[in-house]
């Protein structure tokens, strides 16, 4: 009695980790987009300024007076003081957002980055 029959299938060495590379790749890819926060389709520079609003740090006269790279903390606003909770809500001299905003990175948080990128 003969066994079952088997089929033999050949496989090209270097296709096979092709679509092994660009499936595991592609999972890899739609896996983590999913754990990025938003705004990561901004560019660098939005990005960077988004997340340093996010984590309440940056080059706020508050922070350049701290690391002794200017006399005072002063906004030029008129405040004695420039955190980055002011830049957020308070300040005259620019658009406002709130935490929300930046964590959805919203039209507001969007027009407070273009304001404020080239300033903190």
């Amino acid at each position: 009695m003969e066994g079952p029959s088997r089929k033999v299938v050949t496989l090209d060495r270097s296709t096979l980790s092709d679509q092994l590379i660009t499936r595991t790749w592609a999972f890899f890819l739609s896996y983590h987009a999913k754990q990025l926060p938003s705004g990561r389709e901004l560019q660098r520079k939005d990005w960077v300024t988004l997340n340093r609003a996010r984590a309440k740090v940056g080059k706020t006269a508050r922070t350049l007076q701290k690391w002794k790279l200017r006399p005072n903390s002063e906004c030029p606003c008129g405040n004695q003081n420039q955190p980055m909770d002011h830049i957020l809500s308070e300040c005259t001299e620019g658009p406002h957002c709130t935490d929300q905003d930046l964590r959805d990175c919203t039209d507001a948080a969007q027009a407070w980055i273009t304001h404020w990128r080239d300033k903190i």
